[in-house]
């Protein structure tokens, strides 16, 4: 314990950590009780679990006394008054004033906080000191003034359960000021945190509360929209006046202020609508060429595969080739006018950032295959048009017609999230499929792989973590013929491609990509489930 108590006392925090890690390495022959005293300095104590070699060092407190450090003495003896209820009269005022001298010396709220909420949990044994300690939290929320909201609020909020009339008349007119004060600065979520504190600490009730809440999100959007750049997206404006508008909801009366919200939500919904229809011209624009072949196609195939209802369309659909990429010749890359020039070629997100980079050869395949899947993707949309129904297509339909497939793709356990997925897309609702199909995808093809003995996960690895969707379509790619699994891999994970899967999971993508895209991945799902054994086929 020696390498314990030679710490010297002004080491708290994360200085206190790095100096018991440095004791560590000095002293590897007391690693075990230099492990758990890190343990105990960097854990909250009600969640420090304890085991017999623990509790055989820390209920031993003998040696307690020659700590010099504070904070490792403060935990310590929090820890022996959760330990042992019936020494909390010893050990609980003595951690509360370890904490406030640590406070006092850093000035770190954290610790001040911590011994406002021990003495909350037990407040009889700090009768005689509780002034004292409401003076020290008091002085530190006034030289705080409003320049750190959050925490004013929190420190307050611990007050107020030590001397509740007290803290309404130290602080109720001062909070109003404050409150004033952050609106004319624009710090609105400073603002937010003060006006939620009037209603903690009860001086406001709950709908003045949700008033003034909805004031405060008027004057962020207002603020907001008086700086905002021409032909630039912010989608944070609407955001404030909408939050502005629910805290309202259920409340009667207001309604000049809700009116003035609905107006501008109004007004910032249009602003959206054109912003939207401006990229999407943009983006037309510049795809004219596939776009154009993409209409071409798709109509040359729906001569082929004509529909006339829902079941026609259905048929069409489940009948359409899955893959088409081989053989079929689109834009040959050796014509690029720019090979002379580059071999490399860059994909940019709408911050600039490079988010893939790929050979121009590669660029010319993943073209080709982008411009396919464009046609493909129109032939899908307009097929749908003509089958849809007035109704919605009920899940229990869909539930049968999965049934009556017989797959072994889907595992039984996700047939609810499929008919979810599936059932979605029916009802042209292909964001919601998109989300609920894509991360399926990916576990069925384990799930076939693991059918056909196939291994899934990295089973050299001491920690045998399951391969990525890139590592289960790399074994797809080298065991089955299908060509479908080289779409699906520069469709959902090929950086410089779609790479639909990744930026859908990180939430990349906007609603309208999704969209687009999710109609896509609803048709594959339903091929994949309907063709699996074909698609599963080995190479011989």
């Amino acid at each position: 314990m020696k390498e314990i108590e030679n710490i010297e006392d002004y080491y708290y925090g994360s200085a206190l950590t790095k100096m018991l890690y440095k004791q560590k390495n000095d002293y590897p022959d007391s690693n075990t009780i230099i492990n758990l005293f890190i343990e105990l300095c960097s854990t909250n104590i009600k969640n420090f679990i304890s085991n017999s070699f623990q509790e055989e060092i820390l209920d031993n407190f003998s040696t307690i006394s020659d700590i010099k450090n504070k904070e490792i003495s403060a935990r310590w003896r929090e820890y022996l008054s959760i330990r042992f209820a019936k020494d909390k009269k010893e050990h609980l005022p003595k951690t509360v004033f370890l904490y406030l001298e640590i406070f006092i010396y850093n000035n770190d709220p954290d610790y001040l906080l911590n011994a406002l909420k021990l003495v909350k949990s037990a407040k009889a044994l700090f009768n005689s000191e509780k002034e004292n300690i409401y003076e020290i939290a008091k002085k530190t929320i006034l030289e705080m003034n409003f320049s750190q909201p959050f925490l004013v609020k929190e420190i307050t909020v611990e007050l107020f359960s030590l001397n509740p009339a007290r803290v309404q008349e130290d602080f109720g007119e001062l909070l109003n000021q404050w409150i004033e004060k952050l609106q004319s600065n624009n710090d609105y979520n400073g603002a937010h945190h003060l006006i939620l504190l009037l209603f903690d600490i009860k001086l406001i009730s709950a709908i003045q509360s949700k008033i003034k809440l909805a004031e405060n999100h008027e004057k962020n959007g207002d603020f907001e929209s008086r700086n905002k750049k021409a032909n630039t997206y912010y989608p944070t404006i609407l955001s404030y006046y909408q939050n502005g508008s629910r805290e309202l909801k259920s409340i009667s009366g207001q309604d000049e202020l809700k009116n003035r919200l609905h107006a501008k939500i109004i007004s910032e919904q249009k602003q959206h609508a054109k912003m939207h229809l401006a990229v999407a011209k943009n983006y037309n624009n510049e795809n004219s060429e596939i776009e154009k072949f993409s209409n071409e196609q798709s109509e040359y195939w729906l001569s082929l595969f004509e529909t006339f209802d829902f079941q026609s369309g259905l048929q069409n659909l489940l009948s359409f080739p899955i893959s088409l990429v081989n053989g079929f010749n689109t834009s040959p890359s050796e014509n690029n006018s720019l090979s002379p020039f580059f071999d490399t070629v860059m994909k940019q997100d709408a911050n600039g950032k490079i988010v893939g980079k790929t050979t121009l050869e590669m660029y010319s395949q993943i073209q080709d295959k982008r411009l396919l899947r464009e046609a493909v993707i129109s032939f899908i949309r307009k097929t749908k048009w003509r089958m849809d129904r007035e109704e919605k297509i009920d899940k229990g339909y869909v539930q049968l017609l999965l049934k009556k497939m017989n797959t072994h793709f889907i595992p039984e356990d996700r047939i609810v999230i499929f008919v979810n997925g599936i059932s979605a897309g029916f009802n042209n609702d292909f964001v919601t499929a998109a989300h609920l199909l894509v991360p399926q995808l990916e576990n069925s093809f384990k799930h076939v792989l693991q059918i056909k003995n196939k291994i899934t996960f990295k089973i050299d690895e001491e920690v045998q973590h399951d391969n990525t969707l890139g590592g289960i379509l790399e074994i797809l790619i080298n065991n089955y013929q299908h060509s479908v699994f080289d779409e699906l891999k520069d469709f959902l994970i090929e950086n410089s491609s779609v790479n639909f899967r990744n930026e859908l999971c990180h939430g990349i993508l906007p609603p309208f990509i999704i969209e687009h895209y999710g109609i896509y991945v609803w048709w594959l799902t339903l091929k994949m489930i309907r063709d699996c054994e074909e698609i599963f086929i080995l190479h011989s």
